[in-house]
């Protein structure tokens, strides 16, 4: 396969492995209680959540969508992409317009017409807040997750929100992460705690946290999540906990594949490697000076790169380096950057993902495209090292990868952090 073969099947992995993953439903007791049965959503012909375009590919894509009018096909297509003639005419013009030029929180159709509403708005539209189903819809519109996690299934959701009647208003479960500890160090623990909170909604839709309880918890084996390739003396940065720590901390990172890919193109060069990855290492090169830079820029500080000069490994050497940087770290750092361009929790940070997405994806393919080269030149008690090394490394990013270091950075985790590793490791 060609680097540009490579490219093509990584593009194509981003695209298949990375959706978010569907909803998982568990009734809570009686009947259930959806945000869909309560005024103003009661009665919708058609809902659409609208969320920005995927890894450098503007536009937008719907979050959710319920209704007779189904405008995903046409929304989320892809240049050149084909559309069904029967998808195409699910989607009047008027409402896929609307949705395009997107605005609010909901889009929603009925018997009066076509409306955008904010998660307030929608609030006081459903004002007062005198039914189960309506604390629901204030709980969800207000930005909490209905349901919660005990470490073996969810418990709540859109559709079977877990709601009780008390006096003044209404109880809602909810569910809520947070973590202690930070990247760097000798010693770097990530301890992730998932908490199942109870949220008071009164008659007016305010809401108010009355409980907290942990439902489990468990460290991360390798909190330091990957972002790129390291070079041989990295040393990693703390991140203290806190948004600016990790962007400081992506910053370094990003400024630390400079020096790692321009080592690996004068290897290549020595080692006889086909110009074309020479050519593509430089080029990634520069491509994480940019990176750095646009981390800095987020993160307000100035951008040091150290110089390279390190001297050239063997063959083997470079193998194995880049098993463990980059058909793994590098690889899960690319497909995590498509999910962030969906999911950081500000349109700046998802804009800063969807910038470099495409870029890390290449550099996923030129490590794939080295892999290749070096299996055609190693002896095979060596290639058979290198596979080794990878396999430790995808399972230590399996374990290691189950939580977000920080949520609001959009980083996957559980099942979906599983299925990237997966879908890696089959490549």
């Amino acid at each position: 396969m060609t680097l540009a073969d490579w490219h093509q099947r990584w593009m194509w992995l981003a695209i298949t492995a990375c959706g978010a993953p569907g909803w998982t439903r568990h009734p809570a007791a009686g009947a259930p209680v959806s945000v869909f049965d309560a005024p103003p959503l009661l009665g919708a012909r058609y809902l659409a959540q609208v969320t920005p375009g995927d890894f450098g590919r503007p536009g937008p894509q719907l979050g959710l969508e319920r209704g007779s009018k189904k405008c995903g096909p046409l929304l989320e297509r892809r240049d050149g992409d084909r559309v069904d003639a029967n998808a195409a005419a699910s989607c009047d013009a008027a409402t896929a317009q609307q949705l395009a030029g997107a605005s609010g929180f909901l889009f929603l159709a009925d018997d009066r017409g076509q409306r955008w509403y904010s998660g307030a708005e929608l609030v006081r539209a459903a004002a007062p807040i005198d039914s189960p189903a309506k604390a629901a819809l204030a709980t969800w519109a207000n930005g909490f997750a209905l349901g919660w996690n005990d470490g073996h299934e969810d418990h709540g959701d859109l559709e079977h929100a877990i709601v009780r009647s008390v006096e003044g208003g209404f109880e809602v479960a909810a569910g809520a992460t947070g973590e202690e500890g930070s990247c760097g160090g000798d010693h770097p623990r990530q301890t992730v705690i998932h908490y199942r909170v109870t949220l008071f909604v009164d008659h007016a839709g305010a809401i108010h946290e009355r409980e907290r309880v942990k439902s489990y918890a468990y460290d991360i084996a390798d909190p330091c999540h990957p972002m790129g390739r390291r070079p041989a003396d990295f040393a990693d940065r703390a991140s203290r906990g806190t948004l600016r720590g990790h962007l400081e901390r992506m910053q370094h990172h990003e400024a630390e594949s400079v020096r790692a890919f321009e080592r690996i193109a004068r290897e290549l060069r020595v080692h006889g490697a086909p110009a074309e990855l020479v050519e593509a290492a430089l080029r990634a090169a520069r491509e994480e000076r940019d990176h750095a830079e646009r981390c800095a820029r987020l993160a307000g500080m100035s951008v040091a790169i150290a110089e390279d000069a390190f001297p050239v490994r063997s063959l083997l050497e470079l193998a194995l380096d880049n098993a463990r940087e980059g058909s793994a770290g590098e690889a899960y750092a690319a497909l995590a950057a498509v999910v962030q361009a969906r999911t950081a929790a500000t349109v700046e940070l998802r804009s800063h993902f969807a910038a470099i997405a495409v870029d890390e994806l290449a550099h996923a393919a030129l490590a794939s495209a080295i892999a290749a080269w070096l299996d055609g030149v190693l002896a095979p008690a060596d290639r058979a090292r290198v596979a080794a090394a990878r396999e430790v490394a995808l399972a230590e990013l399996a374990f290691g990868t189950r939580s977000p270091a920080l949520p609001a950075l959009g980083l996957p985790s559980g099942a979906l952090a599983a299925r990237l590793v997966a879908a890696i490791a089959a490549v």
